[in-house]
């Protein structure tokens, strides 16, 4: 049930500016415009649980293996699965002109999942046109794999108001998700986290681990949930600026939720809804 409080509320500013330490776009060629499909704009609600309720993570043979800690520590081997598949985006949004680096995460050999507000300006609704992902960062001559392809994708919403401006709201959490379809198979390089919808039971007081980039360096950090509603749930885990985007996952890499917002008390992620997976299957994300 739907708790009733309240708080300030902030966004985990995937929207700060890209610093001048991140890397310059590919020389090796610009990436391709994204190819916008926004058929998930008319959001498809869905019960927690559903056929597709649990999609296999993999690791690929010989890459290493992270040991989740018992505490809220960070810790940032990028190179190490379930690390691995954690991707420090970089994207380009026409209408303001302006390059953000927000994070993602492979959910398959060539899905990649973040939040909505990560893939579109809030202040102008405009899509990204340019998108690169870095995995196993460290620096441009040291990484696991830096994808410029072309992509395609479709996001919950353009954060449009009923006044006709554009902004965060609270209701927009429900909608906060993003998924594209990359033009290459970085997972088999990756690998990849799992997708599971949980009921609320299930995810009372659970201890998940949330990971991302902050300025292009990785860190995780581990806390326990509490479900908020049907879309949200809320988590202890330390976040900082530029975790929007990056998974909530359980100690089997089964992401949950995707990390999207703050207050001053607590973390919250949009969760892995049985609808949500649906949509991704009917548009062909899942295979």
């Amino acid at each position: 049930m739907k708790r009733i409080f309240s708080l300030l509320f902030v966004l985990l500013l995937s929207v700060s500016p890209a610093l001048s330490s991140a890397p310059a776009p590919s020389s090796e060629g610009a990436a391709a415009q994204a190819v916008l499909d926004i058929s998930a704009e008319e959001f498809l609600s869905g019960s927690a649980q559903g056929e597709d309720a649990a999609l296999t993570p993999w690791a690929p043979e010989g890459l290493t293996k992270t040991i989740l800690g018992s505490d809220d520590r960070y810790y940032g081997d990028a190179a190490s699965y379930p690390n691995s598949a954690v991707a420090q985006l970089y994207l380009h949004y026409p209408c303001c002109d302006k390059w953000l680096n927000p994070s993602g995460f492979m959910a398959g050999p060539d899905l990649l999942v973040t939040a909505a507000h990560c893939m579109v300006c809030m202040d102008h609704g405009g899509a990204a046109d340019r998108v690169e992902a870095w995995f196993g960062f460290k620096n441009t001559k040291n990484f696991l794999y830096h994808f410029t392809g072309s992509t395609r994708y479709w996001y919950g919403t353009t954060f449009r108001q009923p006044d006709g401006s554009y902004q965060y709201t609270w209701q927009d959490q429900d909608r906060d998700y993003a998924y594209l379809i990359l033009s290459e198979r970085v997972g088999d390089v990756t690998g990849w986290f799992g997708l599971t919808s949980l009921s609320d039971t299930e995810i009372e007081g659970s201890v998940y681990t949330v990971s991302a980039y902050k300025d292009w360096t990785f860190q995780s950090s581990r806390g326990v949930a509490h479900p908020y509603n049907e879309y949200i749930f809320s988590h202890q885990a330390d976040t900082l600026p530029g975790f929007s985007g990056g998974p909530v996952y359980d100690q089997n890499y089964y992401v949950v939720g995707i990390n999207v917002s703050a207050s001053t008390n607590e973390n919250y992620a949009h969760r892995i809804t049985g609808g949500m997976l649906s949509e991704m299957r009917q548009n062909g994300a899942i295979h």
